[in-house]
This record gives C-alpha cells, structure tokens and sequence, in this order.
C-alpha cells in the first residue's frame, strides 16, 4: 500500500482545534500540518524507533528499513506523519494521524467556521432565554412584594425577614439581568 499520494498535502483534523473546549471567541484557528513520507527521517527523530540524544535525524536507510519492517508486520498502513506547525514558541512538531481523520486544509477551515458560528448562535440563544427568565423573575417578585406592601429599600439596611428577603432576591436578579444584558450593549 503506498501513501506516497498524501505527501505534501496541507492538512487538519477535528481533534487538533486550539481551545475549542472554551468559548467559541477564544477558538484558534485549526492547527495546518503537512502530510510527510513515512520515511521522512523528521518523522522518526526522538522516537522510540530512532532515539536521538543528540538532536540529529535517524539515518534515511534505517528509517526507510523500519518502514518496510513495519509494512510487512501490517503496521502504519493507514497512519501518516503530519508536520504540524504549533501554536506556540515551541515550533513545529510531527504527529501521527489516521489518514480517515484528516482533511484538506481548506476543508478543515469551512468546517470549524461553521462550528463556531453554530456554538456562538447556541450561547446567545441561551443567553437571551436566561434574559427571559430572569425578567420574568423580577416582574413575579415585583407582584408579590406590592401584594406583601413591602418596598424597595437596600437589602444592606439591617432589614429582616420578608423585607430583607425579597428586597435581596430583587438584587441578585437585576445583577444578573445587568449581566446578561450587558452583552447586547
């Protein structure tokens, strides 16, 4: 089986999308990578195949060598290295990726475009239902302390029971709302 045909092609995968877990204004754009011959000797520096203590690349012949070995025990058939570049100081680095989670590089970029905007249109959809909620919070605890008589003081003024309580609960809720609205602005 030869994977010559991917060499060169810049790349992605789903799995390598920089802060994807935190919110979608935080993301970086996909990590690109090259796709390299498995017998690139970049590919094999500092593994356990070709440990290298002095920062120099394992010998081509060797690599080229291991590779047919590993071909011939059925291994690495559907497996590429991938030089990536980082996103940080540290540089560029290889990985080794399934030839079924990697995509075109362009493709990749469509994709978590689409992503993201679908993750943000999620946040905001849950932002203006909470918006909702707690508006409709105010306007029950607004009714019940005009049904209880009870007025609009700071909850901080050594008032007790019923007062305290709902002039605090009114507090907790407009800081909330403030919050919340305070992304429309």
């Amino acid at each position: 089986m030869t994977l010559d045909k991917f060499n060169g092609i810049e790349v992605g995968c789903r799995y390598r999308w920089p802060y994807d877990g935190c919110h979608p204004d935080c993301w970086q754009p996909p990590l690109k990578g090259v796709v390299l011959n498995q017998t690139d000797p970049r590919a094999w520096k500092g593994t356990l195949a070709f440990p290298c203590r002095d920062g120099a690349l394992p010998d081509s012949e060797e690599v080229k060598a291991h590779v047919l070995r590993c071909h011939g025990e059925g291994l690495l058939n559907d497996k590429v290295p991938v030089l990536y570049q980082g996103v940080d100081a540290t540089g560029p680095f290889v990985q080794w990726d399934d030839l079924d989670s990697l995509l075109p590089y362009a493709d990749i970029m469509s994709e978590w475009e689409k992503v993201k905007a679908k993750k943000r249109t999620a946040i905001e959809r849950q932002r203006r239902e909470q918006i909702k909620e707690v508006r409709a919070a105010i306007r029950k605890t607004r009714a019940e302390m005009k049904e209880r008589g009870i007025k609009r003081t700071s909850c901080f003024n050594r008032v007790d029971g019923d007062t305290y309580r709902y002039n605090a609960t009114m507090f907790q809720l407009e800081t909330r709302l403030k919050s919340l609205v305070g992304g429309e602005q």
